[in-house]
């Protein structure tokens, strides 16, 4: 237990030396963000998360890291933006057709009382 705890705390410091290391680990901080998203969010966000990692984990950790995952990070916010853009315009779509329905209902509910009130006033007056 204390190798670990050793081994992370040894990992923090050299996190808090390396400055590029930080810059990537905060490119890679918005991603976060999408992870209670929808499947496929969520799987781009970790992959974002791990490709910074590893961006860090084999030494590579510069300006240009940053750059790549801050890319990463911006398709995989476009892609949510198209989802849902994608949802929303579904839930209109639908939000249209109950609508058109609830119309269609009260204009048959209005003929129904007029046709009602025609034959009452037929019988009436025979």
């Amino acid at each position: 237990m204390e190798t670990m705890i050793e081994s992370g705390s040894r990992f923090i410091e050299w996190i808090a030396s390396n400055s590029n290391a930080v810059l990537l680990l905060a490119a890679a901080l918005p991603s976060v963000f999408l992870l209670n998203g929808g499947q496929l969010l969520r799987y781009g966000a970790l992959a974002v998360f791990f490709v910074a990692l590893a961006w860090i984990r084999f030494g590579s950790d510069s300006l240009a890291g940053a750059v790549v995952v801050t890319i990463l990070n911006s398709l995989l916010v476009t892609f949510a933006a198209i989802t849902i853009r994608k949802r929303l315009v579904q839930t209109e779509d639908r939000l249209e057709a109950i609508t058109s329905a609830i119309r269609e209902l009260e204009l048959a509910e209005e003929r129904r009382q007029t046709f009602s009130a025609r034959r009452s006033r037929t019988a009436r007056s025979t």
